[in-house]
């Protein structure tokens, strides 16, 4: 992202960067993510020190080059609302740019242990429309971890309702990981799974029901194997995906491998209610990722350009678009090794709601770390073991 300004020679940080930065949040958004952006800033005191700063920001902005620069980056960049809250995070008290990796939780240790595995987040939202705002729910969160010596892919999905520290509002508690990007978007999702996995995500992809659609019809469908029991469930979300969306598609009559066009894949994607619940639904989701990348392994480079120009400005990423455009051409040599379903051991507890346990916390890293990243002797980081103990305290499940 830092590339992109860099190339708009006309943004000029003049005054308090961080109150810029928040004042174009709150021109550019909406009502609802404006309340969003003030409760996360902490910006909603009108005797707050910032307050009169902000107002008188508004004006010089609305009259700037800068804010015409930022709409042209939304437009013409992919850039969005969620981007610049995010850059504005960057910032410290004394308003210069922190380490990116402090504020998503990388420590030394594991970026060294690391280095030789690009971890990218994989985020679908609960969101239908155009909206990757602050509010939204990760419901799907998958990490695809890539080899860079050997390019092999694996999966790691995450579930939803694990119990671990979510930063709010700057107060770090237990709670369900999916309410991360709820409180504060991609980067605190970031945070919260490097902090409680050990791991080095830097990079996010972040996806809504539309852009998967999308994604798989330009891709011309993707092959699943549908079993008897799902296809009640599939048929039930066809319906409540295609008026959702507004595009149209078609029942499933039959059982086994067939062709699924957007909406029925992202249909297939929603089912929870067979054998293995939630698990089982994150481990559709894992199926379809896999058969997207074997379809556009298939396909030709020309192909591959129109599958980018059309999905692209549906998604949200912090990987610049020459990157992408760079990745097309080795596609063919990415191969997805293993799918993992994380936490491997939980266990349900119902407090305030329900959530998923992960027993221990240090045992299911240490587990990960091995089986994902061969690392025989990995001991969890003294951070997952503080988390993992504050766990059993809160719920008794120590095994």
């Amino acid at each position: 992202m830092n590339n992109i300004f860099e190339n708009v020679n006309s943004i000029k940080i003049e005054v308090n960067p961080k109150i810029q930065l928040f004042s174009i949040l709150m021109i550019l958004s909406n009502e609802k993510e404006k309340d969003q952006f003030k409760r996360l800033f902490n910006f909603h005191d009108g005797n707050n020190a910032y307050f009169k700063e902000i107002e008188n920001s508004f004006a010089y902005l609305k009259n700037s080059n800068l804010i015409n620069d930022f709409n042209y980056l939304k437009d013409k960049h992919n850039f969005h609302y969620q981007n610049a809250f995010e850059y504005a995070l960057c910032l410290d008290d004394n308003f210069e740019f922190k380490s990116y990796t402090n504020n998503i939780f990388i420590n030394e240790e594991t970026k060294q242990e690391l280095k030789g595995y690009r971890n990218i987040a994989l985020l679908g939202i609960d969101s239908r429309a155009d909206d990757y705002g602050l509010g939204n729910r990760s419901d799907c969160m998958m990490i695809a971890s890539i080899n860079q010596e050997t390019n092999e892919i694996k999966l790691i999905s995450v579930y939803r309702d694990t119990y671990v520290y979510v930063m709010e509002n700057g107060t770090k508690r237990l709670d369900k990981i999916t309410h991360a990007y709820s409180y504060g978007g991609a980067q605190n999702t970031l945070k919260s799974l490097n902090e409680a996995m050990d791991l080095n995500i830097t990079e996010f992809v972040t996806v809504n029901f539309d852009a998967v659609i999308a994604a798989v019809d330009s891709l011309g469908g993707v092959y699943i194997d549908i079993d008897k029991s799902e296809i009640k469930y599939v048929n039930d979300y066809i319906d409540a995906t295609s008026e959702s969306s507004g595009v149209k598609s078609s029942h499933i009559t039959h059982s086994g491998r067939q062709k699924l066009d957007g909406v029925q894949a992202v249909s297939y994607t929603r089912v929870r209610y067979t054998a293995g619940g939630d698990y089982k639904r994150t481990e559709r989701m894992r199926t379809v990722v896999e058969a997207m990348l074997s379809k556009a392994k298939t396909l030709n480079v020309g192909q591959l350009n129109s599958f980018a120009d059309t999905i692209l400005p549906k998604i949200r990423t912090n990987i610049s678009t020459s990157e992408i455009w760079g990745l097309i051409p080795k596609l063919a040599s990415f191969k997805v090794t293993e799918s993992i379903g994380w936490p491997y051991d939980t266990k349900g507890i119902t407090l305030d709601r329900w959530y998923g346990v992960p027993v221990t916390l240090q045992s299911n890293v240490e587990r990960l770390h091995k089986e994902a990243f061969e690392q025989e002797d990995y001991e969890a980081s003294d951070t997952v073991k503080e988390m993992s103990a504050a766990i059993v305290k809160k719920t008794g499940y120590s095994k």
